[in-house]
């Protein structure tokens, strides 16, 4: 991977930052709606986990902004991307340009979670998914537009940002 020995892992990690923005949402989201005590003192303490992997991940962008090159920002902006396409086929759905799934998944994987949500597990809705994603979005552009770096387009979920050329694994280190 040439990734690891082009960028310090300062510029690596951010692709952290996206994904555990929404996890903080998704998880506090499943807490709330979960039907059984142990489930929901579960996502409570999973919600407050991904709020300090969070905070880490701006304490690293906020530590590392000063000195890194423009080069590393666009990293940067490609790793906020595919933090966004590695992570949400856990937390929102599978985008079509990464995971090579069955063609069937997408169904059977929204059955289970519907199943999964009718046990009390608190499984939030797609709904519920995607503004947890957007408002992800908006805390990580905020962070991002301080320190100079752009924020991605997702357009799955309708955002306008800097266009990204698909990446292979030699361009983007999935440090998750």
């Amino acid at each position: 991977m040439k990734a690891y020995s082009k960028y310090g892992i300062d510029v690596l990690f951010t692709s952290f930052m996206m994904g555990e923005a929404a996890a903080t949402t998704v998880f506090t989201g499943a807490a709330k709606n979960a039907k059984v005590d142990q489930f929901r003192e579960a996502f409570k303490n999973t919600a407050v986990d991904e709020t300090r992997h969070y905070a880490f991940t701006h304490l690293v962008l906020t530590d590392a902004a000063a000195r890194i090159s423009d080069e590393e920002k666009r990293m940067v902006t490609k790793q906020i991307r595919a933090g966004f396409v590695f992570l949400s086929l856990i937390t929102y759905k599978k985008p079509s340009e990464f995971w090579k799934l069955p063609p069937w998944f997408q169904e059977v994987h929204e059955q289970m979670e519907e199943l999964a949500r009718e046990a009390g597990l608190g499984i939030p809705t797609l709904e519920e998914k995607e503004k947890a994603w957007r408002d992800a979005v908006i805390k990580v552009g905020v962070a991002l537009k301080r320190y100079g770096v752009r924020m991605p387009a997702i357009p799955e979920l309708g955002v306008t940002g800097e266009e990204v050329e698909e990446s292979g694994e030699e361009d983007v280190v999935p440090v998750f």
